[in-house]
């Protein structure tokens, strides 16, 4: 008698409770296949925006670079990959993405060099969006760097200051084949050409200084 109660009383707790955990299994499966219907809603809304702001070229780069970055963070998710719906258009965004990046590389190299600060601010816009702003300065100042390091290497290079005084200067010839090169510094020639490239490395200096300026103020 007392195992027959023990019975009944394991069955009106057990049952209950295995149907609790059955509808609770069903909820946490409904949750997640409502979250990845909202994710995929979501991914379709993002290419249809994309594909129209697109053909708002560079007006509407930046809302583009935004709506592709948060493309990109969906398409990352496991969860979403194999859908046949949001597969299809995976390498679209890829090439997307780094189209975006190339105009907003010319936007900003164009903008510097005429220092139009609204070409400088959507293009820094368009890389905030992506979330790549500090490294792709800091690739421009690299780049700057590198131009400057050059410019100043190339202007003060005791051959080519000689050498462009003795092309000038061809008829000073002392006999066949022979060309006369002067010791540098030691004539006048020789000096004016060198004021003349430390002229010219000043300016793009100043030239660079200016630009550097530009994107840091904006």
């Amino acid at each position: 008698s007392l195992q027959k109660a023990i019975e009944r009383m394991k069955i009106w707790v057990m049952e209950p409770y295995e149907k609790i955990m059955t509808r609770t299994a069903q909820l946490q499966r409904l949750q997640s296949a409502c979250d990845l219907l909202r994710k995929v809603i979501r991914v379709i809304y993002l290419l249809k925006r994309l594909h129209t702001l697109q053909q708002g070229g560079n007006r509407e780069i930046a809302k583009a670079a935004q709506s592709v970055h948060e493309l990109l963070e969906l398409l990352n998710d496991s969860d979403l990959k194999g859908i046949q719906v949001v597969e299809k258009d995976r390498a679209w965004v890829g090439r997307a993405c780094d189209d975006i990046e190339k105009q907003a590389q010319a936007m900003l190299m164009s903008g510097l060099e005429t220092q139009n600060p609204t070409q400088i601010g959507t293009a820094l816009q368009c890389y905030y969006n992506l979330k790549c702003l500090a490294d792709r300065v800091e690739k421009v100042r690299r780049l700057w760097v590198n131009r400057l390091q050059d410019e100043v290497r190339k202007c003060l290079d005791p051959i080519q200051i000689t050498q462009a005084k003795t092309t000038g200067s061809s008829s000073g010839m002392s006999g066949p084949g022979r060309v006369s090169m002067p010791t540098p510094g030691s004539s006048a020639q020789w000096r004016a050409n060198l004021w003349t490239r430390v002229e010219q490395m000043t300016n793009s200096i100043d030239t660079a200084f200016r630009q550097v300026y530009h994107l840091q103020k904006v």
